[in-house]
């Protein structure tokens, strides 16, 4: 607010003094400034959204297959609802938004990411059958046995424990959220069809291993890479096919 105040001053004191540098110069930042402050605002409309801070291209996703997710009991974060609900216009309804009348289930959802048992208790209360979460690079060690006998502890995300994928299939994921479905809920071919089992966020490692260990078929792994970079911004389809190609070449 005291951006506006600054220049509007500072152009007042410009009027009444034009041949003062002092002034022309507070006159000139203060709109250079302003400018700086608030032109992507208006370089996205007055609505104000800034992709950012919300889920614009998973909700890309799930507009396109809106088919498939209506009538679905959705999962979202408390800071997301706003948009989300904006966005659908009460046709995939969300679980919670800014407003007051959701503020009980503040505590709830917060006490339930205490562990996965606690996780996957209040999503199955709520029977929800879709998931839209925010990426966080939140990793948890995990050790796996080898096809030798050797075990290595491994860093992988969050939602493998927390959505484990005997229930949950990823169907989308970008820099900034995850699509996840649960199985039973939704058509098996759709599924099948969109699910990234190997190419998975945070968890290239795992990967890599499982195709090094005969677990992953490294033809379906590079379908979901390319997949995935198609529709990725072109710096990260090419870490990501260039992630493909060391995989490819093995250890």
């Amino acid at each position: 607010a005291a951006v506006p105040v600054l220049a509007a001053s500072c152009l007042a004191a410009f009027a009444k003094a034009p041949r003062r540098a002092g002034a022309w110069l507070g006159a000139a930042a203060a709109i250079v400034f302003l400018c700086f402050q608030y032109g992507p605002v208006f370089a996205r409309g007055l609505g104000g959204r800034d992709p950012l801070y919300i889920p614009e291209r998973a909700a890309g996703f799930l507009e396109t297959e809106r088919a498939a997710f209506k009538g679905k009991r959705l999962f979202n974060p408390w800071h997301w609802g706003g948009y989300l609900g904006w966005r659908f216009e009460g046709e995939l309804p969300v679980f919670v938004d800014g407003r007051y009348i959701f503020h009980d289930f503040l505590r709830p959802i917060y006490e339930a990411t205490d562990s996965p048992q606690a996780y996957g208790a209040f999503l199955d209360a709520h029977g929800i059958e879709a998931a839209v979460i925010s990426h966080q690079p939140q990793v948890i060690p995990m050790e796996v046995k080898r096809k030798d006998g050797t075990r290595l502890t491994l860093m992988r995300p969050f939602y493998v424990h927390f959505l484990p994928r005997e229930q949950w299939a990823l169907v989308y994921w970008d820099s900034h959220a995850l699509v996840f479905a649960r199985r039973g809920a939704f058509e098996p071919a759709w599924v099948r069809a969109r699910e990234y089992r190997w190419f998975r966020p945070d968890d290239l490692a795992a990967a890599a291993l499982a195709v090094a260990e005969g677990a992953a078929p490294f033809a379906a792994l590079a379908a979901e890479t390319d997949r995935w970079a198609q529709g990725a911004e072109a710096r990260q389809a090419r870490a990501a096919r260039a992630w493909l190609a060391g995989v490819a070449r093995g250890p």
